[in-house]
């Protein structure tokens, strides 16, 4: 997990100038010492459906999402993240309905040119994917465009163990040669006990403009399977202040994503390529207009065929109202789903949410949800949010349900719908 850790610069005295002849410059102050903070989220997350399949025992229990997430900077840096939840009816035992992990739990410290983080944290190869370690990571700045880093430690989390089981190595170097450009090299070993050794590279160029243009290409290649396991180009354009343009191609090898030990990876498709491009442009103030459209083509290259379009209005301040659609064509058929959504401010902080979700699959059958809910923020910090749906479909002919949501965030500010 990226770190949003900078050092204030030192600050340099002034010379003071005297009448006659200037006095000799004082010393350089120290650079000063960052003031401590502390920031915490919480949230829970509770839906309650009448319709899934209850506990072993009979009961019919809420299912419950819990997460966390406290950070502390400082001289060292602090941060534990995790989450917990309760899923009635999806285990052959009551206690297996109850789960949980902790995502980063973790110290880290700038000496100077050298980073170091030591726990449980999530590291980019190449710029690219994280994965998860339970180690440490190194990084030298040697210079203002040059730096390398190195990470170590066990990796292959699993549901129910503590730890890792994979040991890892492995290692990056980060290049700017000129301005506006970064070129990145890393490599990963894993060494897993049923599985073969596997080790893998991953080059990244990009050339960036800010807003105006920007294009990133990256490629990651298993040594052991002589095969490149992925590989991606994105551009990004914005040459007016409302209208964003962005294409991108993909080549992925689905099977070689997955970790080393993966019983599913002889499952999934060995092969996806897949092109596309988006715009989005800001017609006016209150208005968004949204297009895009990919190309899917799978191991035995029958493709298929995405078109999303959707419009954004911006009434008055706080209210949203977003239309849009989805079209898919693949080998078994045509589907597409259209969704009309709405939040509008009614008092203070209170405010209404509307959602109606329409679908229809491949087979011809109608499918359709919808929501209604309240949101406010009772006091500084807080966040509640509850909703009634309900829903039609070839599954549940006809579902009523609702789910709460309780946020609260100490010294940071409230996400309502973001990530934990």
């Amino acid at each position: 997990m990226r770190r949003a850790t900078l050092l204030l610069s030192a600050v340099i005295a002034a010379p003071w100038g005297a009448a006659a002849q200037p006095a000799p410059a004082p010393a350089p102050d120290a650079a000063p010492e960052r003031a401590p903070r502390v920031s915490a989220r919480s949230r829970i997350y509770l839906r309650l459906d009448p319709s899934t399949v209850p506990d072993p025992d009979g009961r019919i229990e809420p299912a419950a999402l819990g997460s966390f997430r406290v950070v502390a900077r400082g001289e060292w840096d602090a941060e534990a993240s995790g989450w917990i939840a309760h899923a009635p009816g999806s285990a052959s035992f009551a206690e297996d309905a109850l789960s949980g992990d902790v995502t980063t739990l973790l110290l880290a410290r700038d000496f100077g040119a050298v980073e170091l983080t030591l726990g449980r944290q999530w590291t980019p190869i190449g710029g690219q994917r994280l994965d998860a370690l339970d180690g440490a990571t190194a990084t030298v700045h040697l210079d203002e465009r040059l730096e390398v880093s190195a990470r170590a430690g066990v990796g292959g989390l699993e549901p129910r163990k503590p730890y890792g089981d994979t040991p890892t190595f492995g290692g990056e170097a980060r290049f700017e040669p000129i301005d506006h450009t970064r070129f990145s090299l890393g490599v990963v070993h894993a060494m897993p006990d049923e599985a073969p050794v596997r080790t893998r590279w991953t080059a990244t160029g990009g050339y960036d403009m800010g807003s105006l243009f920007r294009a990133i290409a990256a490629a990651t290649a298993d040594v052991g399977a002589r095969a490149v396991v992925d590989a991606r180009l994105e551009l990004t354009l914005r040459p007016t202040e409302g209208l964003w343009v962005r294409g991108y191609a993909r080549h992925t090898r689905v099977d070689l994503l997955l970790e080393p030990d993966e019983l599913l990876a002889v499952f999934v498709e060995d092969l996806r390529d897949e092109f596309g491009g988006l715009v989005e442009w800001l017609a006016v103030s209150w208005v968004r207009l949204r297009l895009d459209a990919a190309a899917v083509y799978s191991e035995d290259r029958v493709g298929g065929t995405r078109v999303r379009g959707g419009v954004d209005f911006y009434p008055i301040a706080g209210a949203t109202v977003i239309a849009e659609g989805t079209l898919r064509l693949d080998r078994v058929g045509r589907s597409g789903t259209a969704r009309l959504a709405t939040r509008w401010p009614l008092w203070r902080t209170l405010f209404g949410t509307i959602e109606t979700l329409g679908d229809l699959d491949v087979d011809g059958e109608p499918a359709a949800l919808a929501r209604g809910g309240l949101g406010f923020e009772p006091f500084d910090g807080w966040f509640a949010y509850g909703a009634v749906e309900a829903a039609h479909t070839p599954r549940w002919p006809e579902r009523l349900g609702g789910l709460v949501l309780l946020e609260h965030a100490f010294g940071a500010p409230v996400r309502w719908g973001g990530g934990p």
